[in-house]
C-alpha cells in the first residue's frame, strides 16, 4: 500500500499545483476528486486495505468533497458532482464509524442521505442516483443499529430494501441490482435474528436466497455468487435449527 500511497500523494500534489488553471474544467476537477478519494481510501478507509491514518483519510475526503461542491455550484445540472459530495460524506462517516464515533458517523451518513434525496428529487429516473440513495439509506440504518436503536435501524433498512426493489424491477436482468436488493434483505434478516424474530429473519433469508440463486444460475462460476448462496443457506440452517421454522 505504501507505493500506491506515494503515487496518490504525487497525483494530489500535481492537481493542487494546477488547480487554478482547471477551475472551469469540470472533467479535470473530477480527476482531482478521484485523486483525493483514492488517497483517502489508501490512508484510512476501514472497508479497504489501508495505512491506518484515519485523520489523513478524513482530510483527503474533505478536500474531495469541497472540490465536488465547487463543481456542483458551478454546474447546477451536474448530477455527478452532487453525488460525489454525498459519497464523500458517507466515506467520512465510514471512517468515523471505524473509530467508534457512532454519533459522528450517523451525522455524516444523514448528510449523505440528504444530498441523494435532493439529487433524486431533481432527476427521479436516474438509476445511479437512486442506487446511491438506497446505499446511503442503508448506511444510516447501520449507524442506528450500532447505536442500539433497533427500530430506527429496521425502518431505514426497510426503506433501503424498497429502493433496491424498485431498481431491480426497473432492470430485472441486472445482476448488480438483484444482488443489492438481496443484500438489503439479508441485512434486515441479520438484525431481526439478533432481536429474536427468527420467523421474520427466515422469510427474508429465503427471499434473498432465491435472488442469489437466480444470479448464480446466470453465471454459475461466479465465486461471489457462490459465496452469497452458501452464506445465506448457512444462515437459514442456523435459524431453522434454532426454531425459526422448517427448512
Amino acid at each position: 500500500r505504501r507505493s500506491s500511497d506515494l503515487h496518490y500523494r504525487e497525483a494530489v500534489r500535481i492537481f493542487q499545483t494546477i488547480a487554478p488553471r482547471i477551475a472551469q474544467d469540470a472533467g479535470a476537477q473530477f480527476e482531482m476528486v478521484n485523486a483525493f478519494e483514492a488517497l483517502g481510501d489508501a490512508l484510512g478507509n476501514p472497508g479497504l486495505p489501508n495505512l491506518g491514518d484515519a485523520q489523513g483519510a478524513k482530510d483527503a475526503y474533505e478536500k474531495a468533497r469541497s472540490t465536488a461542491e465547487a463543481i456542483a455550484a458551478a454546474h447546477s445540472d451536474n448530477l455527478r458532482g452532487r453525488r460525489a459530495v454525498g459519497v464523500m460524506d458517507w466515506k467520512i462517516g465510514t471512517v468515523e464509524m471505524g473509530l467508534g464515533k457512532v454519533d459522528e458517523g450517523l451525522r455524516k451518513y444523514q448528510s449523505a442521505l440528504q444530498v441523494f434525496e435532493v439529487a433524486v428529487a431533481r432527476d427521479p429516473l436516474n438509476p445511479t442516483t437512486r442506487l446511491f440513495l438506497g446505499l446511503a439509506t442503508g448506511k444510516v440504518g447501520s449507524a442506528f443499529e450500532a447505536a442500539g436503536q433497533t427500530q430506527a435501524a429496521l425502518a431505514q433498512y426497510q426503506k433501503a430494501s424498497d429502493i433496491e426493489r424498485g431498481l431491480m424491477k426497473a432492470d430485472p436482468q441486472n445482476a448488480q441490482s438483484k444482488n443489492s436488493y438481496a443484500l438489503s434483505l439479508q441485512t434486515r434478516a441479520n438484525l431481526l435474528r439478533k432481536t429474536g424474530d427468527r420467523g421474520g429473519a427466515l422469510a427474508l433469508y429465503r427471499e434473498a436466497l432465491g435472488i442469489f440463486r437466480q444470479v448464480l444460475a446466470a453465471d454459475p462460476q461466479n465465486p461471489r455468487s457462490q459465496a452469497l448462496c452458501a452464506e445465506t443457506l448457512a444462515a437459514i440452517g442456523e435459524v431453522a435449527a434454532a426454531g425459526g421454522g422448517k427448512k
